[in-house]
């Protein structure tokens, strides 16, 4: 069986056994891969001398040999395979396996850049960044970054919105860094979601919210980025003094009406930093005293901070244009999605649809919502209901 298996190997062309052993690495089977990978890498084939590079490193189906490693990336790196130049230039800038020589890592990340490797423009932007054996210049390694990112370089993306936070290489831009943050981020890197902590924090590039900052925060350390530990200190601290001036200022609101303008700033400072229940509650006052203007800007605020009751009141703006550009359309919107807790949202969702308010008449919908409305004991809707 043994001879008929290795006649088999020996009729194989170098890509075909480089084929099977990735077949075979890929089902956890290291050792054949190995027999496989070797068939092509002793005529030549880079690939497979690259792969068996890779076995070294990290151990797979032999034991850990940087040095061994280095020596099969090196032949498949001369050869112009763009993985093994880059992990060639990793062991040399690293001194794993080979004497450290920034030098020679810079010659082969920028080889495996020019080929498109991903990893090795993110690794050369570095180099540029740092001013580590080249000069610095910003405005390459935004480049480099910039390339990385667009084939999905999680760490790519993270360095790039770090130009576009601090304006290096680049102009400043907080709104295009959220958007390479939240990218990365999205793949697991812990220090992306550190730093949208950060934006959310100071708000910048995204609105300020210290409950979404604590919550990035909370996500960046889980992921292992121990570096958020004195910012989640910070925003909790932060935290606790907004709700302290919510709680102080509701209370006030309710217990001494003549102080409503001090209720108000209090309300205020903590509407300012993302508290949603604040931004709610300012929305009313002013949507109370008639300073429509006003109530506006705060209900859309606490409406996408999760206040759903906020849309009918908006909703009602919007269809009366009330501090805002009178749009039936909007209004039903809004009413949707107040509807989920708000019987008289339900109700106005089914005057619309009745009367061909902002949408199509459509009597079966405006049914639905009047049917919602008076199961939670809505009057009008009732009587709406018996009319149709």
């Amino acid at each position: 069986m043994r001879w008929s298996f290795e006649c088999t190997m020996e009729t194989l062309t170098d890509r075909e056994a480089y084929l099977r052993g990735s077949r075979a690495a890929a089902s956890g089977n290291y050792a054949k891969a190995l027999q496989f990978f070797r068939l092509a890498a002793e005529h030549g084939y880079a690939d497979a001398q690259n792969a068996i590079g890779t076995f070294y490193a990290l151990g797979r189906g032999v034991g850990k040999d940087a040095a061994a490693a280095v020596h099969w990336y090196t032949p498949a790196a001369q050869q112009g395979c763009a993985a093994a130049q880059y992990n060639l230039a990793l062991a040399l800038a690293n001194g794993s396996g080979t004497k450290a020589d920034l030098t020679a890592a810079f010659r082969w990340y920028s080889l495996a850049a020019e080929a498109g490797h991903a990893g090795a423009q993110n690794n050369l932007g570095l180099f540029y960044l740092d001013g580590s054996g080249v000069d610095a210049d910003f405005a390459r390694a935004a480049e480099l970054f910039s390339a990385s990112a667009r084939q999905g370089n999680a760490q790519a993306q993270c360095n790039l919105g770090d130009l576009y936070a601090l304006g290096k290489g680049t102009e400043q831009d907080f709104a295009a860094a959220a958007e390479l943050y939240h990218a990365s981020a999205a793949q697991g890197y812990g220090k992306a979601v550190s730093r949208l902590g950060e934006l959310f924090e100071c708000g910048l590039g995204v609105p300020i919210n210290l409950w979404t900052a604590e919550a990035y925060y909370r996500r960046a350390k889980q992921l292992g980025y121990i570096n958020t530990a004195p910012y989640l200190k910070r925003v909790r601290d932060s935290i606790k003094e907004a709700e302290d001036a919510y709680t102080q200022g509701l209370a006030l609101l309710h217990s001494e009406p003549s102080q409503s303008e001090r209720a108000a700033a209090l309300l205020r400072e903590a509407a300012d930093v993302g508290h949603a229940e604040a931004m709610l509650q300012l929305g009313r006052i002013y949507y109370a005293s008639g300073d429509y203007s006003r109530a506006v800007p705060f209900l859309r605020s606490a409406l996408t901070a999760g206040q759903s009751t906020a849309g009918f009141l908006l909703g009602t703006c919007a269809e009366k244009g009330l501090g805002c550009e009178p749009d039936a359309a909007q209004a039903l919107r809004y009413y949707r999605e107040a509807a989920r807790k708000d019987l008289d949202a339900q109700y106005r969702l089914g005057l619309m649809y009745r009367d061909g308010i902002g949408t199509t008449a459509n009597a079966a919908t405006a049914a639905v919502w009047f049917k919602r409305a008076a199961a939670g004991g809505h009057a009008g809707a009732q009587q709406a209901l018996n009319s149709l």
